[in-house]
C-alpha cells in the first residue's frame, strides 16, 4: 500500500474537482463583455436563487478578479452563509484577508479561520490555521499547541491527510528546540518524541518510514538528550499500528480508487461487478470505524461518510447525533449540521436539530434567529425531483416553518429563565417577535385556523406561565377565542391562563372572562356555570358566590325542564 501514490492520486481529484466546480460556476461569463454587468446578472441572479452556489462562487471570482475587497467581503460571508464553498474559495478568502490584516486584526482574523475550519474541514484549512499562529502567535507556544491539537482532534486519523499535519506540528517543535536553551531543549525533545510515539501508535500508512524518521531525529541529537531506551519503546508503540493497518490497507486502497474517474466499457453478453463508489465504501469504512469502539476513529468515520455523500440527508442526521449524544459535544453537532443544511437545505429536521444544538452549544439569540431566518428562507426552495435531501427520499419528518418558529420561541423562554433585567426582557421580545411571525405565517397558509389557534395558544401560555404578564396573556387570549369562542376547552384554557399570572388583581378580570364564556360556550355550559361557582368560591365574596350558586340551580331547573318537554312532546 504505497501512501504516496494514494497522497498524489488524492490531490489530482481534489484538484480536478474543483476545476470542475470552477467551470461549472463561471458558465455564462461574457467572453468581451463587460465585468461590470456580469456581476449586475450574478447579483440579480442571488436574488431570486440565494441557495445558488454556482452563482455565489461566480460572484466571489469575479469580484476578486476586480479586487473591489469591500464587496468581495461582502459576497463572500453571504455565501459562506447560504452554500457549501469548496476548499479553493476558502483558501483564497483565507490568503487575501491574512496578507491584508495587521496584528491589530488577529481576533478577526482567527474568527474566519476557525470559521473556514468549522465549515471544510480539510488538512490545508486546518494547516492554514496553525500557519496564522505559529508566524502571528509564536511567542505564545501553548496557544500554538492548542491549535495543533484541535486540528488533529479533527483529521489527524485521517490516512491520508493526518501525516501531513503531524509533520508540521513537529516542525513547529522542532524549530523550538533549535532556539531553546539548555534547560528547554530537553524539554523540547521530549515534546517532539511524544509527537514521534503518538503518531506511531496510530495505524496510518507510512509506519516504517515514520520510524527511520524517528531514528534519524535521534541520532541527531547531543549525547546529553539521547536516549538508548526509545528506539525499542518505538517499535513497542509502532507494531501494534502497523498491524492494524495492514488490516485497514485494502478498503482505504478501494476508497482511493473509487474517487477515481473511471471510464466503463461493456462488451455485449459480459456482464462487470458492480464498482466500487465513494458512498458505498465510505459506509464500510464509517462502520469498520465505529466497531473500533474509539470515539476518535468514529468521528473521523462519520466526517469522511459525509464528505464522500454530501447529499444525504440522513448521514448528516447520523453525524449529529453521534457528536451530540455520543460525543456529548454540541458544538461539534451543530457544527456538522451546519455543513449539512448548506447540502440539503430542503431537509427541515436538519434545519430543526441545527436550532436545537446550537441552543446547547450556547450561541446567543441573535445566532438562533440567524439559523430560522436561513431556514425559512431555505424552505421557500422548490422541490427537487429524486434529491436526497427532500423529505419523502431522506427519511426525516416533517418540519413546518411553525415547527421552526416554535423552537426560536421556546429557546428564549429558556434562555430568559437563566437572564435577570434587561437581559430577561429581551429574551421575551425574541419570543415575541417568533410568536408574531408564527401568527401572520399561520393567517396566510391556514384557511381554517388550525395553525393560527395553535401558534396563539403556545403564545399565550408562555405570556401566563413563563413571563406572567397578565395584560400579554390577555390580549393574545382574546385573539385566540375568535377562532375557539364555543368551546369549554377554549375558555378554560384562557381563564386558567389569566387566573395563575393575574396575582390579587384576578378576581374582576376573570369574572370578566367568565360571564364572556358563559354567553358563548355551546359544547358543555353547565360544566362552565359549574366552573364559575367553584371560581366565585375561591376568590368572590359571599355575595357573588351565592349569586353564582343561585344562577347555576337555575340554569340547572331550566335545563330539566326543557328536557321535560321535550320527552313530553315525544
Amino acid at each position: 500500500f504505497d501512501l504516496q501514490d494514494i497522497d498524489d492520486d488524492s490531490e489530482s481529484d481534489e484538484s480536478d474537482s474543483e476545476e470542475r466546480g470552477r467551470s461549472s460556476a463561471f458558465v455564462g461569463l461574457p467572453v468581451g463583455g463587460s465585468a461590470k454587468g456580469f456581476v449586475s446578472q450574478l447579483q440579480d441572479g442571488l436574488e431570486k436563487a440565494p441557495f445558488d452556489a454556482e452563482m455565489h462562487i461566480a460572484l466571489v471570482g469575479a469580484l476578486r478578479e476586480s479586487a473591489n475587497l469591500e464587496r468581495l467581503r461582502t459576497a463572500r460571508c453571504r455565501a459562506a452563509a447560504k452554500v457549501t464553498l469548496p476548499e479553493s474559495v476558502w483558501l483564497d478568502w483565507l490568503q487575501d484577508e491574512t496578507r491584508l490584516a495587521d496584528e491589530a486584526d488577529f481576533t478577526e482574523l482567527d474568527k474566519l479561520h476557525t470559521q473556514a475550519c468549522a465549515a471544510c474541514p480539510t488538512a490545508q484549512i486546518w494547516l492554514a490555521r496553525c500557519q496564522l499562529y505559529s508566524e502571528r502567535r509564536a511567542a505564545d507556544a501553548s496557544a500554538v499547541r492548542a491549535v495543533f491539537e484541535d486540528a488533529l482532534s479533527v483529521i489527524g486519523l485521517h490516512p491520508l491527510d493526518g501525516p501531513e499535519l503531524w509533520a508540521e506540528y513537529r516542525s513547529f517543535e522542532e524549530d523550538l528546540m533549535q532556539t531553546a536553551g539548555a534547560a528547554e531543549r530537553t524539554q523540547q525533545v521530549q515534546r517532539i518524541r511524544t509527537l514521534f510515539f503518538r503518531q506511531l501508535a496510530v495505524p496510518l500508512p507510512g509506519t516504517a518510514r515514520l520510524q527511520e524518521a524517528y531514528a534519524t531525529f535521534e541520532r541527531g541529537l547531543e549525547p546529553g538528550t539521547a536516549s538508548s531506551t526509545v528506539a525499542a519503546k518505538a517499535e513497542t508503540i509502532a507494531a501494534p499500528a502497523m498491524t492494524a493497518w495492514s488490516k485497514r490497507a485494502a478498503i482505504e486502497q478501494r476508497l482511493v480508487d473509487a474517487c477515481r474517474p473511471a471510464v466503463t466499457v461493456t462488451l455485449a453478453g459480459t456482464s462487470d461487478a458492480k464498482a466500487d463508489s465513494p458512498s458505498s465504501v465510505s459506509a464500510e469504512l464509517l462502520a469498520l470505524e465505529e466497531a473500533t469502539g474509539d470515539l476518535g476513529r468514529a468521528f473521523l468515520g462519520h466526517l469522511r461518510a459525509t464528505q464522500h455523500a454530501p447529499h444525504d440527508a440522513s448521514r448528516w442526521r447520523n453525524f449529529a447525533n453521534f457528536a451530540s449524544e455520543t460525543m456529548r459535544d454540541h458544538s461539534k453537532a451543530a457544527e456538522a449540521l451546519e455543513r449539512a443544511v448548506r447540502h440539503c437545505p430542503r431537509a427541515g429536521d436538519l434545519w430543526l436539530q441545527l436550532h436545537l444544538e446550537s441552543e446547547a452549544a450556547g450561541q446567543s439569540l441573535v445566532a438562533l434567529r440567524d439559523i430560522l431566518d436561513r431556514a425559512l428562507a431555505a424552505r421557500k426552495l422548490p422541490a427537487e425531483d429524486g434529491s436526497a435531501d427532500a423529505t419523502s427520499a431522506s427519511g426525516s419528518c416533517s418540519v413546518s416553518e411553525q415547527d421552526l418558529l416554535f423552537q426560536q420561541a421556546d429557546a428564549a423562554r429558556r434562555r430568559a429563565a437563566k437572564e435577570v433585567g434587561e437581559a430577561q426582557a429581551n429574551c421575551w421580545a425574541h419570543m415575541r417577535t417568533a410568536f408574531e411571525r408564527a401568527v401572520a405565517l399561520a393567517k396566510v397558509h391556514n384557511d381554517d385556523g388550525a395553525l393560527l389557534s395553535q401558534a396563539l395558544l403556545r403564545w399565550m401560555r408562555l405570556e401566563a406561565y413563563a413571563v406572567h404578564n397578565a395584560k400579554a396573556a390577555l390580549s393574545v387570549g382574546k385573539q385566540l377565542m375568535q377562532f375557539w369562542g364555543g368551546y369549554y376547552n377554549g375558555w378554560s384554557t384562557f381563564i386558567a391562563a389569566v387566573l395563575f399570572c393575574s396575582g390579587t388583581d384576578a378576581s374582576e378580570t376573570v369574572r370578566g372572562l367568565y360571564m364572556q364564556a358563559m354567553a358563548s360556550v355551546t359544547d358543555y355550559p353547565e360544566q362552565l356555570r359549574s366552573d364559575y361557582v367553584q371560581f366565585e368560591r375561591e376568590f368572590g365574596t359571599l355575595q357573588s358566590w351565592r349569586k353564582a350558586q343561585q344562577d347555576y340551580q337555575q340554569s340547572q331547573q331550566a335545563a330539566a325542564e326543557a328536557v321535560a318537554a321535550t320527552a313530553a312532546s315525544v
